[in-house]
């Protein structure tokens, strides 16, 4: 089971993450003396890295909002959402999604901009709802583990009882 884990996630909480994913440059700019705390495999962003080149960072391109097919491209709006269509990209047959709280506020407690106003609900949330149905028509299965999560078109599940399943793709 590969584990993609999005901006500071993997950093302070899963840095053997299989994967280190952000979509916002800046990222990059307030993390590049940090990257070396990630020591899972890759450094993926959708943007040029124009630091941190000692890394091996990988680009991916970006189609906005759309779900992405092409194995160089990821689509999405939010990191979150792009992290989704990396991990189809990759195989994955079936994502469960941890810390997906998609309400009001910024992404994670380092993050240096204001929040933006109706973001989540005009932007992350409507993309997200319009990719749910074209992963389940490509046998993707995506499991949200936060109850209290504004993204609702998802199934939901508890954390505790996906990790006592043998095979997640008889979910």
């Amino acid at each position: 089971r590969n584990v993609i884990a999005v901006n500071n996630a993997g950093l302070d909480l899963v840095p053997w993450a299989h994967v280190l994913f952000w979509a916002d440059k800046r990222w990059l700019d307030w993390n590049h003396t940090r990257l070396h705390l990630h020591t899972g495999k890759y450094k993926i962003s959708r943007k040029p890295p124009h630091l941190g080149r000692e890394y091996d960072i990988k680009q991916m391109r970006f189609s906005p909002k759309a779900l992405s097919d092409r194995a160089d491209t990821v689509g999405g709006w939010c990191g979150g959402s792009s992290a989704i269509n990396l991990a189809y990209l990759m195989g994955a047959r079936v994502v469960i999604l941890m810390g997906f709280d998609m309400r009001p506020g910024n992404y994670h407690n380092d993050h240096k901009l204001p929040h933006i106003d109706g973001q989540h609900r005009d932007k992350f949330i409507p993309t997200l709802e319009a990719m749910a149905p074209g992963l389940l028509k490509r046998g993707v299965t995506v499991i949200n583990t936060n109850q209290r999560s504004a993204l609702r078109c998802f199934p939901f599940a508890d954390i505790e009882e996906l990790l006592m399943v043998d095979d997640l793709a008889k979910i």
